[in-house]
């Protein structure tokens, strides 16, 4: 029995090829990211090995107590870029499983299983996966994948696959999308009596996310710190979500430069998809955009239904897009079901076109905001690491005035204040805060950051500086120029003591 099948038609050698290409140019910037720390990754990339390793203790159920060592290593072995590498080729690989699922069922036409494949890969959200941190939503969702792809090939390695995948606990919801197209594809009448059969044919298939979901329950609860954690279940959640997600969709901004480059791409994209996009737009019909429209509406419920719940919302802002995880399955249908039930080929054609240019420039801007991000972190490391009055502090507060320079709309977290500090001296003794957060700082809330065991106490008597981190260019092109070419010269630091 072959598992994997590499026979290439033609036709196939072109989509392949474009979106491949296509894909490369939206997401293959990361790369520029390899060495990057976001948020929580201060904490792997800086924190004591010790706390690492409790901290996934105690949150349980994360690749069964494994994830902790499995970051230790790959950084103490590798460092940031193996994350960031391994990140473009597991996105890719889902790409590519999707696209042979796709394949198996003969209702979708070559060009419609195209551009499934094509948005699913390119679509500017859950940004993220550049984080260390959710390396393992990345991780287990191209498991997940690879699960639904092997089975009816081997479901021992299909069922194996579902099984560690579901490590990500919103694929325990979504694992109903590869079960009902299973049931979808192998039933001929989708009848009731089918669907017995089915189940009765399958039962280890419908039995395996209750197995998991019992072994978590029983054997990996979480402790301490995040005990209860993901356990707030709220239908008030559930109403009040989607409606925050959506108000947050349309609060998006995109500057006029944005625009201007879509367009530019737009036309590019306009001529590299013809030879698909053409079929696309003369053979799509109403029945076929209803049956893109409906499976959309099904999975992107399924993918947002676990986080909902939870009052978690898969925005664009901060790190919430990592709730966007699984969005691009259910999206990448809803796009083609709507272009596809526009009457006019012409029309079709172009919004194609169109929504490719936006997706690459999206991309590409973001990214680069996130490079940006990371040249000011770096900036702010030289920085510290020159100053004798963070050096003799122990507590120190910043007021960050640069806050345009931060990629999607975040802010720095304490721990990403003390994780830079860390690096910029070489020890983990030092706590970071914003100053917003002063006024609230007692001696319970005063503890560690990024170490359990080798740091003296601090208390509210400890010594303690403000920071006034400014521009030393209010333009913006002055300071990327300086963030680029002159990092320190891009800032200035300014002391004040309590």
């Amino acid at each position: 029995m072959t598992i994997l099948n590499f026979r290439i038609n033609e036709n196939k050698k072109y989509d392949f090829l474009i979106i491949i290409l296509l894909y490369l140019v939206c997401q293959a910037p990361i790369v520029l990211l390899s060495n990057s720390i976001f948020w929580d990754d201060w904490i792997l990339y800086t924190g004591s090995p010790n706390l690492v390793i409790n901290i996934f203790r105690e949150q349980a159920a994360t690749l069964f107590y494994l994830e902790g060592p499995m970051h230790i290593f790959l950084l103490s072995q590798f460092g940031p870029w193996i994350y960031k590498i391994s990140t473009l080729i597991l996105v890719g690989l889902s790409g590519y499983f999707l696209y042979e699922i796709i394949g198996k069922q003969q209702t979708i036409s070559r060009e419609v299983r195209f551009f499934i494949t094509l948005f699913f890969l390119i679509l500017p959200i859950y940004f993220g996966r550049v984080s260390l941190i959710d390396f393992r939503y990345t991780l287990c969702c191209c498991i997940f994948f690879a699960g639904w792809y092997f089975y009816g090939k081997s479901k021992i390695l299909s069922l194996a696959c579902f099984f560690v995948s579901f490590n990500t606990q919103s694929l325990l919801v979504f694992f109903a999308i590869p079960v009902a197209e299973i049931f979808y594809r192998t039933s001929s009448h989708r009848s009731y009596d089918d669907f017995k059969n089915f189940i009765f044919k399958n039962l280890i298939l419908f039995f395996l996310p209750f197995c998991y979901f019992f072994i978590k329950i029983y054997f990996f609860q979480p402790t301490g710190s995040y005990l209860g954690y993901n356990q707030q279940y709220s239908l008030k959640n559930l109403a009040l979500s989607p409606l925050y997600q959506l108000l947050n969709f349309f609060s998006l901004n995109v500057s006029s430069l944005v625009l201007v480059l879509v367009i530019f791409v737009t036309i590019v994209c306009y001529g590299l998809l013809a030879p698909v996009a053409i079929l696309f737009a003369r053979n799509a019909d109403k029945a076929k955009a209803r049956l893109l429209i409906i499976f959309g509406l099904y999975a992107f419920l399924f993918a947002s239904i676990s986080y909902w719940i939870l009052g978690l919302i898969p925005t664009f802002n901060e790190w919430s897009s990592r709730h966007q995880l699984l969005l691009p399955l259910g999206a990448s249908f809803l796009i083609c079901g709507a272009v596809a039930s526009v009457r006019k080929y012409s029309i079709r054609r172009q919004l194609l076109a169109l929504i490719t240019g936006s997706c690459i420039v999206l991309n590409i801007s973001t990214y680069f905001d996130l490079l940006v991000d990371w040249k000011k972190q770096e900036a702010m490391i030289s920085l510290i690491s020159n100053s004798k009055e963070i050096r003799d502090a122990r507590v120190i507060f910043f007021d960050d005035r640069a806050l345009d320079l931060n990629a999607i709309a975040r802010t720095y977290r304490p721990y990403e204040w003390s994780g830079l500090m860390a690096k910029a001296f070489g020890n983990r003794c030092r706590q970071g805060y914003p100053l917003s957060f002063k006024s609230a700082i007692t001696n319970e809330n005063l503890t560690p950051h990024l170490s359990i065991d080798t740091c003296p106490k601090i208390d509210t008597h400890t010594p303690q500086i403000e920071v006034l981190i400014q521009k030393r260019n209010q333009g913006r092109i002055q300071t990327l120029t300086s963030l680029f070419f002159n990092p320190e010269g891009a800032f200035m630091l300014t002391f004040t003591p309590p």
